[in-house]
């Protein structure tokens, strides 16, 4: 038990209750509990969404893993997040197993917390001090251009991470085909895990992930680049015109003279 019969505690009064009016019959409520500072306001610095910890895993269920980040505050590791098509999470981790995740999202109202397994390439980014979030992008919606990092090259296409963006939310996908003038020869070659490429983000699948395109952002180049051409060229232009224009409007020397 919590407290033993005959000892002193320190407690406090949440609550008093009378019975009608009999004065001698009262009912207070007392909580051990709420001298305590609240776990998430002690740790709110920890509690930050695209953040990250280390926590220990302190109960395991078929929908994930809860692990305790600090004392009072669990959150969820998704089974998705422990391996592919598992029925329970206890067939990737067992209690007591410490992790290293980034915290996707805060839920302050229902005392919710989700997390994402950080991967090798982020943990050693993060414990040799490589990992800026400063490097973060403005922005990552559909039509933004930003660089990533590449991690897992298959058959299917490129794995990658985006630059100062931890867990999740900045995972993305290049297929084959958007890989433009990178898909050309030996893929697995030319895009080493750990290189640095720019890309535009071209939509977003249905887990969250970030669908992007090297092809998409040599295309918006492209397309730059004429568009200042013309730009350039109609400068040069009216230029041209005008110095024509100036010559014809200048009065004649010779019939001054």
């Amino acid at each position: 038990s919590i407290v033993k019969i005959g000892e002193e505690v320190r407690a406090k009064v949440i609550g008093v209750t009378r019975d009608g009016k009999n004065l001698r019959n009262v009912r207070i409520s007392l909580s051990l509990r709420a001298l305590k500072d609240d776990p998430w306001d002690a740790h709110k610095d920890l509690l930050v969404e695209g953040g990250h910890a280390t926590g220990k895993v302190v109960s395991l269920t078929d929908f994930g893993a809860f692990v305790e980040l600090a004392e009072g505050i669990e959150g969820l590791l998704h089974i998705s997040e422990l391996g592919k098509d598992l029925k329970h999470a206890s067939l990737a981790a067992k209690e007591g197993d410490e992790v290293r995740v980034a915290i996707e999202r805060v839920d302050r109202a229902q005392r919710r917390i989700s997390l994402c397994k950080l991967s090798p390439a982020e943990i050693q980014a993060i414990d040799e001090g490589t990992f800026d979030a400063a490097q973060r992008p403005k922005s990552l919606k559909p039509g933004s251009h930003i660089k990533v990092v590449v991690g897992r090259v298959d058959h299917a296409g490129v794995q990658v991470q985006v630059r100062g963006v931890l867990g999740k939310r900045g995972r993305g996908f290049i297929t084959l085909r958007d890989l433009g003038s990178l898909g050309a020869g030996d893929t697995r070659k030319s895009l080493a895990p750990g290189s640095e490429i720019d890309v535009k983000i071209v939509g977003v699948d249905r887990r969250g992930g970030l669908k992007c395109s090297v092809k998409g952002m040599e295309t918006d180049a492209e397309r730059q680049a004429v568009r200042d051409y013309k730009k350039e060229t109609a400068k040069q232009s009216f230029g041209t015109f005008g110095d024509l224009l100036r010559t014809k409007l200048a009065p004649d020397s010779d019939s001054n003279g």
